[in-house]
């Protein structure tokens, strides 16, 4: 099985943690690291750094669509001349974490059992 603690450690490299935000990082890396654990091709594939940097970026990407989500339900207010909008800086940090995702999967792909099935027409 692949170890959470590493994956989280792994997170907190690639993107800083307020404290706050730790306990539900250390879930989401603990769902990230079953996740890939059930797509291992071999159990001893388990420790290798791809497949923890993969789990971190699974993670990573599930943290902020979380983050956009909470943004998106604070609403814009004025208050006399002071306004207050959420970030428009959400849609880059999606975008960022999608790309490294794809990345770290296609680097660990080798190591990862393929479940995927397509569906072809045979010319006659």
């Amino acid at each position: 099985m692949i170890d959470a603690s590493i994956v989280l450690e792994k997170l907190k490299l690639m993107m800083p943690l307020a404290q706050h935000t730790e306990p539900a990082a250390q879930l989401l890396c603990e769902q990230a690291a079953q996740a890939l654990t059930a797509k291992l091709a071999d159990p001893a594939f388990a420790e290798d750094a791809r497949i923890t940097f993969a789990a971190a970026a699974l993670a990573g990407s599930w943290l902020v669509k979380c983050r956009a989500a909470d943004e998106m339900q604070q609403l814009s207010f004025r208050a006399g001349d002071v306004s207050i909008t959420p970030s428009k800086n959400t849609d880059t940090q999606i975008r960022l974490s999608k790309s490294l995702l794809g990345e770290a999967l296609a680097q660990a792909a080798p190591l990862l059992r393929d479940d995927d099935f397509a569906f072809w027409q045979v010319g006659i």
